[in-house]
């Protein structure tokens, strides 16, 4: 058997995974990615449950939260007190909130092969009922970034944000400023109509 043979051979050997219709073993994933799923599962079980202290409890106490509409919590109390003042009581201004949260792709590691940091990031599918009656899908995306101390994933950053120009909230209220221009110009019109009556009247020459 010559060389030309033997390379051949070779080749047909190598190919036979893929004819058979095999996909290649996919290399094994993290033990930190299931650690991570676990900490997701029991936030949106608090979450669900409206539990504070068992959302704060996968939070680091230095934890920084910049919220959807622009303000920023640090810590267990300034969450708990954003929370407060937005869900709580006959003032809040948010009566009902429900969310399904994603996860874009697996969370970036860092660290090698003992990751002590964690970046993930996807979206909320959030809707919102407010006090004053609106109703709405807010369709946030949101991005966290989580560390390992003592053997226990928290998250020491969270951002929740949407397009300020598809936002439901945007549209609402540019179509409640359309509506006051209207009104204004309505009125403006007949304030100058009325004027401008009152002045044909004045210099309308007097007949006997």
């Amino acid at each position: 058997m010559n060389a030309r043979w033997i390379l051949a051979l070779g080749s047909t050997l190598c190919l036979l995974p893929l004819a058979s219709g095999q996909p290649p073993e996919k290399p094994a994933e993290q033990p930190a990615h299931a650690e991570l799923r676990a900490v997701r599962e029991a936030l949106i079980d608090a979450f669900k449950k409206r539990d504070l202290d068992g959302i704060l409890k996968h939070l680091h106490k230095n934890v920084v939260v910049t919220w959807q509409n622009g303000e920023v919590s640090r810590g267990h109390d300034g969450v708990k007190a954003y929370y407060d003042k937005t869900m709580v009581g006959d003032k809040s201004i948010v009566v009902d909130v429900k969310a399904a949260p994603e996860v874009t792709e697996l969370s970036v590691l860092y660290g090698g092969e003992n990751p002590h940091t964690a970046v993930a990031y996807g979206k909320l599918s959030d809707t919102y009922k407010l006090r004053d009656g609106m109703d709405f899908p807010m369709n946030s995306l949101w991005s966290a970034t989580l560390v390992k101390e003592d053997g226990r994933w928290q998250i020491v950053d969270y951002h929740a944000s949407t397009n300020v120009f598809e936002s439901p909230v945007t549209k609402i209220a540019v179509q409640k400023s359309m509506l006051t221009a209207g009104l204004a110009g309505l009125g403006l019109g007949a304030i100058i109509g009325i004027l401008l009556a009152v002045l044909l009247v004045r210099l309308r020459p007097n007949r006997a």
